[in-house]
This record gives C-alpha cells, sequence and structure tokens, in this order.
C-alpha cells in the first residue's frame, strides 16, 4: 500500500512540473525597448478557466488579483484605476484569449515583472512570473572624434572624444568591417588584441567601460600594420545595455597604423681593406626586423646629416642584415644610422654612430 502511494505521489509531482515547464516557455519576452516590453503568451487556456496577466515594476511588491472586474490598459504609467491591483500593479490582461501583449509607457533600464495569475475559486494564485528590463535610453551623439598617440611597432594609444554616452566600446580589427553591437549585450574587452570578445570574425573589444578619459592601450598589434578603430557610445547594463549604432568614417571610425620597429643590435666595425695599403672600410649588421622589406642606411660627414657622404649618402640596402662601406676617405670621422621600412612605413632611425678612420 504505502508503495503504491509513492507512486501516485511522484506520478502527481511529473504532472505538475511538466504543467509547469510548459507554462515557462509559453509565456515569453519577444522584445523591448526604451519605454515598451512586448509579451507573448501561447499557452492553451480551457473554457472554465480565467487567467490575469499582471505587470509591475520591480520597486514594488507584488499585489494579486481580486474577484472583481477589470479592465486591462497596455499603458503601464496612465493606467486608469479599473486595471490596477494594487501600487505599481497594473492588469495587462484578463479573460480567456492569449496572444501578443505591449505594454507601453514604462521607464527606461527599469525592471518590470510579468506575472500571470489563474482565477481558483473566489481567489487568483500566482502561477507564473518572469522579469526583464527595458532599455536604457539610447545616447543622442556618437563619438565625434577616434584620436590616438604614442604609437609604436606594437602598441596604439586610443580616445574617444565628444560622445555623450556613459561608456564606450571600441573594437579593433585587421580590415574594415560593418560590426554593430547588439543591443542588451555587454561584450568582454582584452586590451590585448586578439585576447577580447571576438563578436564578428577577426573584430576584437578592445574596451568597454566609463572611464574619464575613454582611452585604452591597445598592445598584441603587428609592426607596420593598419588597424581599423571603431568606437560606439552606450548606455545602462547588461539586459538593459543600449548602443548608438551610427557609424561613420569621418566621426568615430578611424584607420591606424603601427610603426616599424628601429633595427636592433645595431653593430658598427672598422676593418681592414685587403690589398688597399692600409686603408679601412666600415661594416655595419643589424638584427632584422618583421614586416620590414628594406634597411636605409645614412652616411654624413656630421652629427645632424645635414652633409652626406659623397659616394653614398643616404643609400637603400635592401633585404640585406650587413653592408660594407669601402674606398671612403681615411683619416676621416663619419656618422652612421640606420632605419627599417616597407613600401607603407618607416621607423626611426636608430642611435647614432661615430667612426674614426
Amino acid at each position: 500500500m504505502i508503495k503504491n502511494i509513492s507512486v501516485v505521489t511522484i506520478a502527481i509531482l511529473i504532472i505538475f512540473y511538466c504543467n509547469y515547464s510548459s507554462q515557462n516557455e509559453s509565456v515569453k519576452i519577444t522584445n523591448h525597448l526604451e519605454n515598451s516590453i512586448s509579451v507573448n503568451i501561447t499557452m492553451q487556456i480551457s473554457n472554465n478557466s480565467e487567467y490575469i496577466g499582471v505587470v509591475k515594476s520591480a520597486e514594488y511588491a507584488s499585489v494579486p488579483p481580486q474577484n472583481i472586474s477589470y479592465i486591462p490598459s497596455l499603458s503601464y504609467s496612465s493606467a486608469d484605476s479599473v486595471a490596477i491591483t494594487g501600487e505599481g500593479n497594473v492588469v495587462f490582461f484578463s479573460g480567456k484569449v492569449s496572444g501578443d501583449f505591449n505594454i507601453i509607457n514604462l521607464k527606461p533600464d527599469q525592471i518590470y515583472d510579468f506575472i500571470l495569475y489563474k482565477k481558483e475559486k473566489n481567489s487568483f494564485k500566482k502561477i507564473f512570473e518572469v522579469s526583464h528590463t527595458t532599455l536604457a535610453e539610447m545616447p543622442e551623439r556618437q563619438a565625434q572624434k577616434i584620436m590616438w598617440s604614442n604609437q609604436t611597432h606594437n602598441s596604439i594609444d586610443i580616445y574617444a572624444r565628444a560622445g555623450s554616452g556613459e561608456k564606450t566600446l571600441f573594437t579593433v580589427s585587421r580590415s574594415p568591417n560593418d560590426f554593430i553591437p547588439s543591443n542588451a549585450s555587454e561584450y568582454t574587452a582584452n586590451s590585448t588584441f586578439g585576447q577580447g570578445f571576438e563578436p564578428s570574425s577577426g573584430v576584437f573589444v578592445v574596451y568597454s567601460g566609463n572611464d574619464n578619459e575613454k582611452s585604452v592601450k591597445v598592445s598584441g598589434l603587428e609592426p607596420g600594420t593598419y588597424y581599423y578603430v571603431t568606437s560606439y557610445e552606450f548606455n545602462g547594463k547588461g539586459k538593459s545595455t543600449h548602443y548608438n549604432p551610427q557609424v561613420t568614417k569621418l566621426a568615430n571610425a578611424a584607420r591606424i597604423a603601427t610603426t616599424l620597429e628601429t633595427p636592433k643590435n645595431v653593430k658598427v666595425q672598422k676593418k681592414a681593406e685587403s690589398q688597399k695599403g692600409g686603408s679601412q672600410k666600415i661594416v655595419v649588421e643589424w638584427e632584422k626586423v618583421k614586416s620590414a622589406s628594406t634597411y636605409i642606411i645614412e652616411l654624413a660627414l656630421d652629427e645632424d646629416f645635414v652633409e652626406p657622404e659623397e659616394i653614398y649618402g643616404t643609400i637603400d640596402v635592401g633585404e640585406l642584415s650587413a653592408f660594407e662601406f669601402d674606398e671612403l676617405e681615411q683619416k676621416r670621422t663619419y656618422y652612421i644610422r640606420i632605419k627599417s621600412a616597407n613600401q607603407y612605413f618607416e621607423s626611426n632611425y636608430s642611435e647614432v654612430f661615430i667612426v674614426n678612420l
């Protein structure tokens, strides 16, 4: 007998769970804006049951409906008393008909609870509740200018200026893109390129925040490379996040380049020229630079490089990593410096090396 009761009890629990789960899936939020939320009720409502849907701000306590007639209102802030079960509780649905309900005149960036009650005898029992938030107000003005400074071969400091949002999001990519952030979404940022969230192929979020400067130092970049930077103003957080999606190339999108790295481990030495009666030449060696396709060496007779050496002066040595200056006038002082280059960029010059022959 005890065994049979246990089986019946389990069966009842399973039925109750299935019914409650189906109700969960039958009441859905289909859209939300700054001042409205759309609710879709698709549950099967029997002819002998009566339901009431109530929307309330999360700041108010729930007030169940009474056994009286309510006239539903889809306007939250201007609802008449015949649609209110208690302070902040507005009836948006009453009766035996399911469908779509768009509740308007809500406040932006605020949580609202949607509660479904079922009439049982002379009272109403809560059978379902879901919470959702409206979007925050959209920033009126997107960033008007992206600025940058301190460009190096692997990093750039980026700033957004003249936007009206509480917060700013920066994305960086190697090529132009049409990514627009989705409302009600927050993206994980990482200032190292390639490490943050990738909302679109090759597009990485490098900053999302509200520091006073609205700036970020982006690292992990390739030398001598163009990057595309876009900023988006937004308000709110979590489900209330509201982005300004307007993007223009003249305002809040920019193409910025890293520099090439200056050649490292530069060595400048004097060597005797063979069969030249004791004359000497200058040998320059260096470590190759990533993304560089050529190297430019200057040989001058003064430290300001105003007076170039007559034969060599400024010379492009191609992809070499060493070069010899021979047939130089002896008993002279020479000044040497080197930089890397490719078809788009040049690095800074190295330090100046002084050689006395």
